[in-house]
């Protein structure tokens, strides 16, 4: 019963050490999104899968804009001579 602390202990240093690691890489993520990783990155250490769920529904700031261009009128060409 001695040694279950020190295992418990193990268990919560590892799991921040993983959520650490984790939360660094979505925070690279909402960077290369566009946006400020530092926020991001306690979002998702300290909430977890709901963080990172934040960090993929963000929407990305990088994109160039999208020119939609206006169609052309058609123009109907006759072949045949006019009515005089």
């Amino acid at each position: 019963m001695e040694g279950l602390g020190f295992f418990w202990f193990m268990g919560i240093v590892i799991g921040l050490f993983i959520s650490y690691i984790l939360a660094k890489k979505y925070a690279e993520i909402a960077e290369m999104k566009g946006h400020d990783g530092s926020s991001y990155f306690w979002w998702c250490f300290w909430l977890g899968i709901f963080g990172h769920l934040l960090v993929v529904a963000l929407p990305d700031r990088n994109k160039p804009e999208i020119k939609i261009e206006q169609p052309r009128p058609v123009v109907e060409e006759k072949d045949e001579l006019p009515d005089l």
